[in-house]
């Protein structure tokens, strides 16, 4: 006899089965669009001419030209989307059973986003040092330059913004995936749930979840491959905002959207497909004799 919480524990892993196999083929393109996004930002670049120098090997002084160079940082990459699987996979592969449980509730639908959401975002707070080291590595900023009383401290800068930028990604991934599937339902005579349907809705979902939080996204970024800038609290957040404005001007706030939204874009394409999964899963139970 299987139990609720049998079958809750068996989606999960199903879910981080599949996400470890979209994680692993997602790696190399989300990393190098992760690269060109990081420099874009550190070395007030535009996206192109960021490609042009990591291809060339002059933001690392490889030497060489190189297809390798867009690949650093990925080992720091995958410890961080290994960390996050046993949360995000799970977790969005759990949604649809959320919002079933909630779903007789007036406010179902937004408690479950809100409780999918806290959840993602607090976890992802506390993997900050993996997304600090790879950002650094990307930015070709030395770990070494940290001193060692400063390491725990500077691993854990930009944890509260990257909690709230997560937050916000999450809270808005299931909005913009109903939106997104009932534009493409509405216009176009594509299975919105199908592969092409959610290669078709990946991008503007992107969008709508990447635009509204990347202000803390490029003020992480400052705040992790910059060592030196020794504020603490809310106080590091203004002098990464100064930093920002007193090296690039305000166009330096935009350096590495493009990039970060194309990488976004390939992520959304398996959260969506993770939370059809769940979906499939969820209907499978309830029409169960």
């Amino acid at each position: 006899m299987t139990t609720p919480s049998s079958g809750i524990f068996h989606d999960m892993w199903k879910g981080i089965q599949t996400g470890s196999a979209i994680m692993l083929a997602q790696t190399p393109l989300v990393t190098s669009l992760n690269r060109i996004s990081v420099v874009s930002c550190r070395y007030d670049l535009s996206m192109l001419e960021s490609a042009k120098q990591i291809f060339q090997g002059t933001i690392d002084a490889a030497g060489k030209p190189s297809a390798k160079h867009f690949l650093k940082g990925i080992s720091g990459h995958l410890v961080k989307e290994s960390a996050r699987l046993g949360f995000k996979a799970s977790g969005i592969v759990l949604k649809p059973r959320v919002d079933s449980y909630l779903q007789e509730s007036p406010s179902g639908k937004l408690k479950s986003d809100l409780i999918f959401a806290v959840s993602l975002s607090m976890a992802e707070m506390l993997i900050n040092p993996a997304d600090t080291l790879r950002t650094m590595w990307q930015a070709n900023e030395k770990v070494n330059q940290v001193k060692k009383n400063n390491l725990f401290s500077h691993l854990y800068k930009g944890a509260a913004a990257n909690g709230a930028r997560q937050f916000g990604i999450w809270l808005g991934f299931p909005l913009s995936e109903r939106v997104w599937s009932k534009a493409v339902e509405d216009t176009t005579s594509i299975d919105p749930y199908s592969i092409s349907g959610i290669v078709a809705k990946s991008f503007p979902q992107s969008f709508q979840v990447t635009a509204p939080v990347w202000f803390l996204e490029r003020l992480k970024n400052e705040l992790q491959y910059c060592p030196n800038l020794h504020a603490t609290g809310a106080t590091r957040y203004s002098s990464a905002f100064k930093q920002i404005i007193h090296q690039q001007g305000w166009n330096g706030f935009f350096r590495g959207f493009m990039p970060k939204l194309w990488s976004n874009t390939i992520l959304v394409i398996g959260a969506d497909y993770l939370l059809e999964q769940g979906r499939k899963a969820q209907k499978a139970r309830c029409t169960k004799p």
